[in-house]
């Protein structure tokens, strides 16, 4: 199987536009987050998803909602973004100077990157389960900036050629990831060729373009 794999990061909330921290918390997308949002829907238009799945988060669902992708979506909360705990609702500068106090560590009660990937990868083989059959399915998935990241590092890390780093690298609002995954026989991913990574180059072009 080789199964087309499309990420796409939700638009600009309100707390986004406020450097709020979200995590598990939620906000209504603005203005700019609803318009770029029917921009990234208007890209991805032409691709035949066989499914679509997004987090089952507010933010996420109006974004796909905005995308005109939202009919027959499944929501799923393994695709959620990390849970924050207590920070979530402060602001992201205050979040960072007490991680950096804390010699740069996870703070108590944030989920950690290994806890993320536990539920992504259970995500996976989940949807790698229900494809069985397909010989190219195209999924889509709407998620959050964290998972977006997280489901990079996994995939590239099977993509021997791929030479752009993840971590430390902008993951913006409506920002797509493109990968073509390739699946042996026995249900394992074997290699990853990365179409495009946090590609927000559409969000510039005129609507329609």
């Amino acid at each position: 199987m080789q199964l087309k794999l499309v990420a796409v990061r939700h638009g600009q909330t309100m707390a986004n536009a406020s450097c709020i921290l979200q995590g598990h918390a939620d906000s209504s997308l603005t203005s700019l987050g609803i318009a770029n949002s029917a921009k990234t829907g208007n890209v991805l238009r032409d691709m035949e998803f066989c499914q679509v799945y997004c987090s089952d988060l507010g933010r996420a669902v109006e974004t796909l909602q905005c995308m005109g992708m939202y009919k027959g979506c499944t929501l799923d909360r393994r695709l959620r973004e990390r849970n924050y705990g207590s920070w979530q609702g402060t602001r992201w500068a205050e979040y960072n100077r007490a991680r950096k106090e804390n010699g740069g560590r996870d703070l108590e009660g944030v989920e950690t990157d290994e806890l993320m990937a536990i539920r992504w990868k259970d995500f996976l083989s989940d949807l790698l389960t229900h494809l069985k059959g397909h010989e190219t399915p195209t999924v889509l998935l709407v998620t959050h900036g964290g998972m977006v990241r997280v489901i990079g590092r996994h995939l590239m890390a099977l993509s021997p050629g791929a030479k752009r780093p993840v971590d430390g690298v902008a993951v913006s609002n409506n920002c797509i990831s493109e990968y073509d995954v390739h699946i042996g026989d026995s249900g394992t991913l074997e290699r990853c060729e990365v179409v495009r990574l946090f590609d927000d180059a559409h969000l510039t072009r005129p609507f329609g373009g």
